[in-house]
């Protein structure tokens, strides 16, 4: 699946919902969907089928300035983890 944004803006904030591949070639669609968001920011990564080093390195920068995770395949919530987990910890989503 190519990559799908959708931003739903409320009144408590901005929802993000992506959708397949983010990669470099999807970072610019990405950046332009955030633009303008009302904060709370929240990201919406259930249907991300695959990351690159970028697109990680960005949404990790994102959850860093405040942005919520909402849901997330156990494998994304991983790769944006900024320590591995513990035993008794549950991932993101």
């Amino acid at each position: 699946m190519a990559l799908r944004i959708t931003r739903f803006d409320g009144d408590e904030g901005t929802l993000l919902q992506i959708d397949g591949r983010l990669g470099v070639e999807g970072l610019g669609e990405f950046e332009r969907a955030r633009a303008g968001v009302r904060l709370p920011l929240s990201l919406d990564l259930r249907g991300v089928s695959w990351l690159d080093e970028r697109a990680r390195e960005t949404l990790r920068r994102c959850v860093a300035e405040g942005a919520k995770v909402r849901a997330a395949p156990p494998f994304i919530a991983l790769l944006l983890a900024t320590e591995p987990p513990t035993a008794n910890q549950e991932p993101l989503g």
